[in-house]
């Protein structure tokens, strides 16, 4: 089993001003190299942030649903910020781009474009499962009570989602960036994720748009820098 796996690869629409100019850029040659890499690998899986603008602009998400379609290929696809906002209030600070949506799990754009498998992924590829799931802050769509029922499952676990769960750096860039966006589920999520007897052998994680591997209880959180800004 050959996996890919990215974080935050930003596709802009180009219907409002660039939030990532040099991202726009890199996109131009990614489509290409992914279609390219992609006939090399079974499963790809981006944690996060697959738009800029997704929670108020849906056609972001349908369009990279549409590449992402078109590799024929399985992917696992939780979603960020950028796609499914999880802090209330982040619509006064990042409007029409970061805007939490006050509607249940199954009414967001998210859910709408990726249904079910884009928030609460679970499968069993060669004896290993692979969990990819969405959350928001306070945790409003009971995502925390099913994770645990898919941890308690017996086979080994890769895990993947947006956000990082402990400090990924001690110095430098990046060191106290941004924990903010989950910080109530955080906790319940290391337990989770950390205990030995769910037998996860790797969390994955984006956000930071930064390279790092660091300890998280029995595992390891890894975290994929962007795809063209890391």
């Amino acid at each position: 089993m050959k996996v890919l796996i990215l974080a935050d690869t930003h596709h802009d629409d180009g219907s409002r001003h660039l939030h990532y100019p040099a991202s726009a850029k890199a996109l131009e040659g990614f489509w290409d190299w992914l279609e390219t890499i992609s006939k090399q690998v079974d499963l790809i899986t981006v944690c996060g942030d697959v738009s800029v603008k997704g929670t108020t602009h849906r056609n972001e998400l349908f369009q990279v649903k549409e590449k992402f379609d078109s590799l024929n290929k399985q992917y696992i696809m939780p979603a960020g910020n950028h796609d499914m906002c999880a802090t209330k209030g982040m619509e006064e600070r990042y409007p029409d781009l970061e805007e939490y949506e006050y509607v249940s799990l199954e009414e967001t754009n998210y859910y709408m474009v990726f249904s079910e498998a884009g928030v609460r992924y679970s499968k069993v590829h060669g004896g290993i499962r692979y969990i990819g799931f969405s959350i928001r802050n306070e945790d409003p769509d009971g995502q925390l009570v099913w994770l645990k029922k898919e941890l308690e499952k017996p086979e080994p676990k890769l895990l993947f989602g947006h956000y990082p769960l402990v400090k990924s750096r001690s110095g430098g860039f990046c060191e106290t960036w941004d924990y903010s966006r989950i910080d109530k589920v955080i906790p319940g999520l290391i337990a989770l994720i950390g205990n030995d007897e769910h037998k996860v052998m790797a969390y994955f994680c984006g956000h930071q748009h930064i390279n790092s591997i660091v300890p998280l209880g029995s595992t390891y959180q890894i975290e994929t820098a962007s795809a063209v800004l890391g």
